[in-house]
């Protein structure tokens, strides 16, 4: 598997690292097709808000996609969720359903490099643990009322 790689050894030591350090705020990830198992790694360390690239289409080649299984733990913990497209827009804030919502949006994904153009390549999400949901509500209260809402009908 991938673990002996050294991208990933890389990678998963700061994850460790992350996940004792008592009162992490937030774990970044953009490491450009090692996010998914980053992920899984780290929701088995530790709860706290993430941010990650979610990058379906670009991961390492030869292994699983590990999306499906950080899709199910996010939602089985109840995570709550702010996605963003790849050039830094708000798409949606959900609470609910994010196993299939993150699916759904990453299969739009996929479509477009089958039909083209290709609008979208990857998503940002921004992940809240429960304990993090009164945080979550109030990115949420304002990414609907400064960013969606002015646009909306």
């Amino acid at each position: 598997m991938m673990r002996g790689s050294s991208r990933y050894a890389t990678c998963s030591n700061w994850v460790r690292r992350a996940a004792r350090g008592a009162g992490t705020g937030l774990v970044k990830s953009d490491t450009n097709g090692v996010d998914g198992f980053l992920m899984l790694d780290y929701l088995d360390q530790t709860d706290c808000p993430l941010f990650f690239e979610c990058d379906t289409v670009n991961t390492i080649g030869g292994l699983p996609s590990p999306w499906p299984a950080v899709f199910q733990r996010l939602s089985d913990r109840n995570y709550s969720v702010v996605v963003y497209d790849n050039f830094g827009l708000p798409l949606c804030v959900a609470a609910n359903d994010l196993g299939q919502l993150l699916h759904d949006l990453c299969g739009y994904i996929h479509m477009q490099y089958c039909r083209q153009p290709i609008r979208l390549y990857y998503l940002d999400v921004w992940a809240f643990p429960p304990s993090a949901s009164g945080l979550f509500e109030q990115v949420a209260q304002q990414i609907r009322a400064r960013f969606l809402r002015p646009y909306g009908f």
